[in-house]
């Protein structure tokens, strides 16, 4: 990895923490989030995966909160001076209970896919 991509995912890091903590205090059913990035394709490739519980409460938080979430992540990437535009493509939900069924708990198989 490169310097500058290296202070790019530090600075991604940072500001996706802040949206956790946030989003651990207001959505309920979240549990966590993480990101993937391939820096040739930067930010096209940005993908953030916010994790939930289950997947009812990811489907309600997808209908009752994603322009929120949309927001919320935008504004702390932009401080770190990260644009992405159109965050919600970049947006992606899943769910503990989906990934124990489908992949008998196994993140880092399951996240290959996204």
């Amino acid at each position: 990895m490169k310097k500058q991509d290296k202070k790019r995912d530090n600075a991604i890091r940072k500001a996706l923490t802040a949206v956790c903590e946030t989003l651990l205090d207001s959505q309920p059913g979240f549990v966590w989030l993480t990101h993937k990035v391939d820096y040739k394709r930067f930010p096209q490739s940005l993908t953030i995966v916010l994790i939930f519980e289950n997947d009812s409460q990811m489907q309600q938080c997808k209908v009752k909160a994603l322009p929120d979430i949309g927001r919320l992540v935008t504004s702390h990437l932009s401080e770190a001076g990260i644009i992405v535009p159109c965050i919600d493509r970049h947006l992606h939900f899943d769910s503990e209970a989906a990934c124990k069924a489908d992949h008998n708990g196994n993140w880092a198989r399951r996240l290959s896919g996204h």
